[in-house]
């Protein structure tokens, strides 16, 4: 049996083919583009994207300098002037010397005390103890302050030593010191060796009568101290 189908009718049926092809061939190419995108795109991405900031390096700071080593702490002080002897010398060994403390100065001549003054300014008396013995004696002029107070030394060599005193003769001192009323023994190392030396700080604007008293504690102390430990009379 023949049918007869009409021309718009084989149009209709091949375009209705060749949209179903095309819609096989669409999707096809469609899933084919989005999957190369999606394998292409993160090697695009990375060649793209900017390379990583190096991390910034700070310079290493620089060493500190090494501290200055500390300087060599001075030699001890002397008390006062040499302890000998023999009388000041000098332009500034009298009473006119300007580092002479007025006051000092006031109190020693009204003890009526004959003494020459060293170059800083203290006060140096040699004070005969009878007819066989003398002794010598500083008074500072410098004073020293405490608590708002201020102070000076009456002081007397009662012995000297390249080496440190032995233990016999530092405890006789302790003990001697402990009986008297006031004042103490001290032990300073000079530069010829030690001293051992008794010293009694009195108030620098102390009374003429307080002062002759550290004079005379400190005279008859060092003075017999010095006979019992040595038997000479060097100072």
């Amino acid at each position: 049996m023949d049918f007869c189908i009409s021309p718009a009718f084989k149009t209709t049926i091949i375009g209705g083919l060749n949209m179903k092809v095309f819609s096989r061939y669409s999707c096809r190419m469609i899933v084919l583009t989005v999957f190369t995108c999606l394998l292409i795109s993160p090697i695009a991405f990375s060649a793209n994207a900017p390379a990583p900031a190096k991390p910034v390096t700070k310079p290493a700071a620089a060493a500190p300098a090494p501290a200055a080593p500390a300087p060599a702490a001075p030699a001890p002080a002397k008390a006062g002037a040499e302890d000998s002897k023999a009388p000041a010398t000098g332009a500034q060994s009298g009473a006119n010397n300007p580092k002479l403390d007025p006051v000092l100065k006031k109190s020693m001549d009204e003890l009526k005390y004959v003494y020459d003054v060293n170059p800083e300014g203290t006060c140096r008396m040699t004070m005969r103890l009878g007819k066989d013995r003398s002794h010598l004696v500083f008074v500072t002029s410098k004073k020293e302050t405490y608590g708002g107070v201020e102070f000076r030394r009456v002081w007397a060599t009662t012995l000297k030593s390249k080496e440190v005193p032995s233990s016999d003769i530092l405890s006789k001192l302790l003990l001697d010191s402990a009986q008297k009323k006031f004042g103490a023994w001290e032990m300073q190392h000079w530069s010829d060796g030690y001293r051992v030396i008794l010293a009694a700080k009195v108030p620098s604007d102390c009374s003429s009568l307080t002062l002759k008293a550290a004079i005379r504690l400190v005279l008859f102390g060092a003075d017999e101290m010095e006979e019992q430990l040595t038997s000479k009379d060097d100072f």
